[in-house]
Formats: structure tokens, C-alpha cells, sequence
């Protein structure tokens, strides 16, 4: 994943706890498909003093969501709907 001009960035991965000094980082794909891993702090520090809307998703609550996606569009999905197909 990488940034979106003008809007910021989306990035997917599995968070990881370092044991070493008890930070944040997210292993993930770079913009070349790549493995790669960032702090988090690093990853946020660019958007300091700024305002932000943070959203952390379960993949596979989103993944759920679109499986539940109608041939019309994506139809009203509660937090229920999501548990049941497995988010």
C-alpha cells in the first residue's frame, strides 16, 4: 500500500509488537510488493499537528463485508453481520 495524493495513505499488514523495546510496527508490502516493516511512530509522525481520522480494520472483517456485497451494491451491514461471516 502506499500514499494517496491528497489524502494520505491506506496501508494493510499484520501488526507486530517488537519485544526489544515494546514498539509498534506493521510488516507489509512496499510500493514494489516487497516485504517491509514500519514503526508506527514513524508511519504517524508525518500527520502530527495535523487533523486525522484513524481507522483500524480487521482484514477480515473487511474482507466479510465484501463477500457480502450484492450484484446492486453493498447493501446495509451491521457489526453482527460482520461477526457472523467470520470479521
Amino acid at each position: 500500500m502506499s500514499k494517496i495524493a491528497g489524502l494520505g495513505e491506506i496501508r494493510e499488514g499484520i501488526l507486530e509488537r517488537d519485544p526489544l523495546d515494546d514498539s509498534l510496527h506493521l510488516r507489509c508490502l512496499d510500493s514494489e510488493g516487497r516485504q517491509a516493516v514500519v514503526r508506527i511512530q514513524d508511519l504517524l509522525g508525518e500527520y502530527v499537528g495535523h487533523p486525522v481520522r484513524l481507522t483500524v480494520a480487521y482484514t477480515a472483517a473487511l474482507e466479510a463485508a465484501e463477500r457480502l456485497q450484492s450484484p446492486e451494491g453493498l447493501r446495509a451491514i451491521g457489526f453482527e453481520d460482520l461477526s457472523k461471516a467470520g470479521g
